[in-house]
């Protein structure tokens, strides 16, 4: 039944690996796209900070997000 179901990369991968070798594809694929994802956020979360800090005083507001301190 597998094999009529798979094509015959997946079917031959089946019958050579127990079974598992979609279940290590998707988990593969799974782990790839977190570490590409958390690296993308890691990435802008960097650049938030680093344009905070050498922005011109000059081109900053005094918004104050609600919940945050005000500090006088």
């Amino acid at each position: 039944m597998i094999s009529t179901l798979a094509c015959l990369t997946c079917a031959k991968a089946f019958e050579h690996a127990g079974g598992n070798a979609a279940g290590y594809a998707i988990l593969t694929m799974l782990i790839l796209l977190v570490l590409v994802l958390g690296t993308l956020f890691v990435v802008m979360v960097r650049m938030g900070r680093r344009s905070a800090q050498n922005l011109d005083p000059a081109y900053k507001d005094d918004f104050q997000p609600i919940g945050s301190e005000q500090t006088s």
